[in-house]
């Protein structure tokens, strides 16, 4: 063969590799909802209210209540830890970068403002269309629960 035959083969396999490792982010980043102009609404929540909130957000989403609602509790304390994750690493405060009742990891999901994860509300919504989506073993505590049962 020619080698600029040869060069112009090549050239068009980077492009396809190219081509595919970019829609293959925007399938797996970009289809994430993410609403930009949302603005948490500000709730004292009790640790019953944030469990029944999830397990709405489970029905609504058509996902497994039980799962879902183990994998939130046991990630914020029985719904009661909205805040930075305890588990010691090298994040901010010397912690893990995981926020939240539902512990989003921040530096995985860059495109999540923190005040987002703070809101059980939206937290639980985005946490359940993961699940839905088969993104759950990104949560230790679902983890665990798939291999108690």
């Amino acid at each position: 063969m020619p080698q600029w035959y040869c060069s112009l083969i090549t050239k068009l396999l980077i492009r396809i590799v190219i081509y595919s490792l970019v829609i293959l982010y925007a399938f797996f980043v970009l289809t994430i909802p993410i609403n930009a102009n949302y603005e948490p609404v500000i709730h004292e929540y009790t640790p019953e209210g944030i469990k029944e909130l999830a397990y709405t957000m489970a029905s609504k989403h058509g996902i497994d209540a039980e799962a879902f609602v183990a994998t939130m509790s046991g990630e914020s304390i029985n719904f009661t830890w909205n805040k930075q994750s305890l588990v010691r690493a090298n994040g901010p405060h010397g912690r893990e970068d995981s926020w939240g009742i539902c512990q989003i990891h921040a530096p995985s999901h860059p495109r999540i403002e923190k005040q987002w994860m703070l809101d059980p509300a939206w937290c639980l919504e985005w946490s359940a269309i993961q699940f839905k989506n088969g993104r759950a073993n990104m949560w230790t505590e679902y983890r665990k629960y798939r291999a108690r049962i």
